[in-house]
């Protein structure tokens, strides 16, 4: 005779709450059409100015201190001799801040 292992109370409580299924939950997700992406415009800053606000503008729009952009900008126009005209040309293509 073969003796059948049986499992002991506990552990049918255990199997018999496994195989019970939970019913899903579906989060549903709103699309509100009123809301609109924030777009961030480039400006030639009032406030971080030195000579036309071209780097300063430019720090706010990259989220940087202006000081770094600055350097930057010096090692360009120090290096390729380009920032220089870049700047000029910033100058007069980029508005000013309202």
């Amino acid at each position: 005779m073969v003796k059948k292992k049986t499992k002991s109370k506990a552990k049918k409580k255990q199997v018999v709450k496994s195989k019970v299924k939970k019913p899903s939950v579906r989060k549903k997700t709103i699309k509100r059409k009123d809301i609109k992406p924030k777009i961030k415009k480039l400006y030639r800053s009032k406030k971080d100015r030195i000579i036309a606000g071209v780097c300063g503008g430019l720090a706010e729009y990259l989220e940087l201190d202006p000081t770094i952009v600055r350097l930057i900008w010096v090692l360009v126009s120090l290096g390729y001799g380009l920032g220089i005209l870049l700047y000029l040309i910033a100058w007069l293509i980029v508005p000013e801040e309202k």
